[in-house]
């Protein structure tokens, strides 16, 4: 989760340049994607519809692995979890790579 969230990190920083906008940005993005992951409450108690949306935000499933391995002991789709967070670090990462690489050729 901390990879993905550096690469989007930087990839807002290297898009906006701009530190206001970056901040303002960040703890939006980072407050909406903590609720959606099930953050507050239990996505299980949630609508449905909530809960598709949710099955689209990666922070789900780490916050779905932190679950498991802390309140029952157990492994139950880690490897599932684990999957698509480092599917989805990936991805971050290559977008900030680029973003950096394009904000590099224009300055």
């Amino acid at each position: 989760m901390a990879l993905l969230s550096s690469g989007l990190g930087v990839a807002i920083g290297a898009l906006t340049q701009r530190i206001q906008a970056v901040i303002a940005i960040s703890i939006n993005v980072a407050l909406y994607l903590f609720f959606l992951a099930g953050g507050t409450g239990v996505l299980a108690f949630e609508p449905h519809w909530l809960q598709n949306i949710a099955a689209l935000v990666p922070l789900t499933y780490g916050n779905h692995a932190l679950q498991m391995a802390v309140f029952y002991s157990s492994a139950d789709q880690l490897g599932r979890d684990s999957a698509i967070l480092s599917f989805s670090a990936l991805a971050a990462l290559a977008l900030g790579i680029l973003a950096m690489r394009k904000g590099i050729a224009r300055g």
